[in-house]
């Protein structure tokens, strides 16, 4: 799972010992006023093998594409 660190400041997820295996993406990271709206990009890459040259790969796509919300709190 992967995300724009300008479009997401945190990632967390349950203790082992929790009967579930959830993700959770805090995105945005500022408030939104009433009637705007932001657009931000999360990426599940499933890799075989999670060979590190093929994460690093999916990560430089990612990155390479402009931010969706510019900072103002409206979509672009």
């Amino acid at each position: 799972m992967m995300a724009k660190r300008e479009e997401c400041f945190a990632v967390a997820m349950p203790c082992e010992t929790d009967g579930h295996c959830s993700l959770y993406l805090s995105q945005f990271g500022r408030d939104l006023k009433a009637g705007k709206t932001a657009r931000v990009e999360a990426r599940l890459a499933i890799l075989n093998g999670a060979d590190p040259r093929h994460i690093e790969r999916a990560w430089a796509d990612l990155t390479s594409q402009p931010l969706h919300d510019q900072g103002n709190g409206v979509s672009h």
